[in-house]
């Protein structure tokens, strides 16, 4: 299962998670409330308005999704579903021209201990690359800062 990047592609994910849980009634409202918000006409005109209910409607499916992982054990199929429905919605809320979510800022304590704090700025990032979080930039040196 590939992530959705391009606009051909758009909900591919949380689609695919409408088939894959077809018989389901939390997945079976959820559909409904994803169909009701984007409607017949075209969603890109559209996502604008809609950002706050493709955002809650993405929340509600990763939370569902988050569910199942850990009932089944942690298949990896499940997993990568996870981290694809995030990665849409980034792509989504690119798309809209502004992420209606809050910034924020990390304080990492830690005194004299350099690797330690090499460490966590090496999760953080790699989270971010993972799940696309703020978008990245190329800094001056051509490195992706996010």
């Amino acid at each position: 299962m590939k992530a959705s990047s391009g606009e051909d592609k758009l909900f591919s994910n949380l689609n695919h998670l409408f088939s894959l849980f077809k018989n389901n009634p939390s997945v079976l409202q959820l559909n409904k409330k994803f169909l009701s918000t984007i409607g017949s006409s075209d969603i890109r005109e559209k996502m604008p308005g809609a950002s706050n209910s493709l955002k809650a409607a993405y929340e509600e499916a990763v939370k569902f999704v988050e569910e199942e992982v850990v009932k089944s054990g942690f298949k990896e199929d499940l997993l990568m579903l996870q981290r694809n429905l995030y990665t849409e919605l980034e792509h989504i809320l690119s798309l809209i021209g502004h992420d209606p979510r809050h910034h924020f800022m990390l304080v990492i304590p830690v005194a004299d201990r350099p690797l330690m704090l090499s460490t966590c700025l090496d999760s953080i990032t790699e989270q971010c690359r993972t799940f696309q979080y703020g978008g990245s930039k190329a800094n001056a040196d051509g490195i992706p800062v996010f």
